[in-house]
């Protein structure tokens, strides 16, 4: 698994981990209904889902930043003779 495949993975598991709590969300799609077409009820948050989503959304924004970096640091190590 590449680095991206492994971030792309770390963030479907926090999504379905807090923002579908594990699938018991109502209207979240389960088991075999994968596809969210499939979902006929628009599910209702939480109160204090707003400020828990800002706190992740604001860590895996500062997180890509250092991924970039590292990134960046990596390709130009190959460049420099």
């Amino acid at each position: 698994m590449t680095a991206p495949d492994a971030w792309a993975k770390e963030s479907f598991e926090i999504a379905t981990k807090i923002a579908y709590q594990n699938g018991a969300l109502h209207g979240t799609p389960k088991a075999k209904r994968k596809d969210c077409r499939e979902v006929t009820d628009a599910a209702v948050v939480q109160n204090g889902y707003a400020a828990i989503a800002r706190k992740i959304a604001d860590r895996r924004v500062m997180l890509v930043g250092y991924r970039l970096a590292d990134l960046l640091q990596q390709i130009s190590a190959k460049l420099v003779p």
